[in-house]
């Protein structure tokens, strides 16, 4: 069968991180991670992924981040069955398959390239979806996908609730353009949630020692030292939940100090007006 070859380059090419780093985790049987779908793209491009076989520590990083918002977002999805849902950079993420719950809308957004490669795998999802998920093809910081958004109503005609998920995204961005997409966004949807991978300060200062993304060309450009100064960037986001990912694999990543592994935090806009 021939593979499929692909184009990709700046941040874009490295939604073919997370892909292959779980393909890799689901061929090894582990048993927190199953993305068939994962494996299944990865046999099907062609792509130098070898290049990643050694990115031990981005593996673990990829299935503790995987562990972290799936759990968190199955019980948001719990408390808010009809919520609308936007990942943000979705790359070829296939979370929806595994959080779907026959209610929820989703909208996947990425750049124009990335979308014309996950159309030509995910497109059968869009299909059978019943118009509950749907695919933009611009730049998050291009806020007018923030037009496209339908929000699910509740039975007494309210806006359900509504995430914004974003995950290995923020860190090629400057502080500056992360207040702007916070606080644009924010300020559009009144009451909405954000569920975030943040990437640690030093981290951030310290591309040329990552064992992955030196291996596409690309470097970090923004990192914290804690989820509060998120709050600082956005005042109207306030932080109700902090993971840090060295607490799902604490003999692997543990050893690293926690103030050096990236974070997961969960946001709401308490402001409903």
């Amino acid at each position: 069968m021939s593979k499929t070859k692909i184009e990709l380059t700046g941040v874009a090419e490295t939604l073919l991180i997370p892909l292959y780093l779980k393909a890799q985790a689901t061929k090894n049987n582990h048993p927190k991670i199953h993305d068939e779908k994962a494996v299944q793209i990865v046999d099907s491009i062609d792509y130098d992924f070898e290049k990643f076989k050694n990115s031990k520590l981005s593996g673990y990083g990829v299935i503790a981040r995987t562990i972290i918002f799936d759990r968190e977002m199955k019980q948001f999805i719990q408390e808010n069955p009809l919520a609308t849902i936007v990942s943000i950079g979705c790359g070829l993420d296939t979370r929806f398959s595994r959080m779907d719950n026959g209610l929820i809308r989703w909208y996947d957004l990425d750049v124009p390239e990335s979308i014309d490669v996950r159309k030509q795998f995910f497109s059968d999802e869009v299909e059978k979806s019943n118009g509950r998920v749907k695919m933009i093809s611009k730049s998050a910081w291009d806020f007018t996908w923030m037009d496209e958004i339908e929000v699910n109503k509740t039975e007494d005609g309210k806006d359900a609730a509504v995430l914004f998920l974003i995950e290995g995204v923020l860190m090629y961005f400057s502080v500056d353009e992360v207040q702007e997409l916070f606080n644009t966004v924010t300020n559009r949807f009144k009451g909405c949630f954000w569920l975030c991978e943040f990437m640690s300060k030093w981290s951030s200062e310290h591309s040329n020692i990552h064992d992955s993304v030196g291996k596409v060309g690309m470097s970090f450009k923004w990192g914290v030292k804690g989820g509060e100064e998120v709050e600082e960037l956005c005042p109207l986001l306030k932080m109700k939940g902090y993971w840090n990912l060295s607490d799902e694999f604490p003999w692997v990543i543990g050893f690293i100090a926690r103030s050096f592994n990236d974070t997961i935090g969960f946001y709401h806009n308490e402001n409903s007006l």
